[in-house]
Formats: structure tokens, C-alpha cells, sequence
């Protein structure tokens, strides 16, 4: 049975690129900007951590596909609070 891909052009250029970074700098690679705003609509600019795609594994297949990116940060920051209440933003390799 041959494997469908439905991904999207960026999302395959994004993989081979950060599997090159990954392999020349090492993990350091997948730390990424994350803009959004504070609470009193203040520009922040936030370094956190991709992961991947939801459902995904860089190490084993999982039968998923996904678009949406996965990041990490610590979940006593303020930038949770900050994000939930306005989700707009962009990252940034």
C-alpha cells in the first residue's frame, strides 16, 4: 500500500532543513522565536522549543500526519496566560 502525503510544501522544505541544522549545530537547532504580545499588548519576543509535528516522531513512524507545530516551554511562565488569552502570533527560525 504506498503511504499518501498530504503535507504541505513548507512543512517538507521545515523537515529537511531542521534535520541538516539539527545534524551541523545539534539540538540547539530546534529553538525557535515565538512573537506574541503580553497582557498590556506589549510586543514579547519568546524562545521556546519545537517539537515537532502533533502526533508525529522524528525517531519511529506513528501513522500520523499533522501540520500543527509542537513547542515547549515551562508552564509557569506568564507567556501561557499571555498566549491564551491572544493566540496571534509568529515564530521564527
Amino acid at each position: 500500500m504506498t503511504k499518501l502525503n498530504l503535507s504541505p510544501p513548507w512543512k517538507t522544505l521545515l523537515k529537511e532543513k531542521l534535520a541538516a541544522n539539527i545534524k551541523a549545530q545539534g539540538t540547539s537547532a530546534t529553538y525557535v522565536s515565538l512573537a506574541t504580545l503580553h497582557s498590556d499588548l506589549t510586543p514579547a519576543n519568546r524562545t521556546v522549543v519545537f517539537r515537532g509535528f502533533a502526533g508525529e516522531s522524528h525517531r519511529e513512524e506513528t501513522g500520523w500526519q499533522s501540520d500543527l507545530l509542537t513547542i515547549t516551554c515551562d508552564k509557569r511562565s506568564p507567556k501561557i496566560q499571555e498566549i491564551a488569552e491572544n493566540p496571534n502570533a509568529e515564530i521564527n527560525w
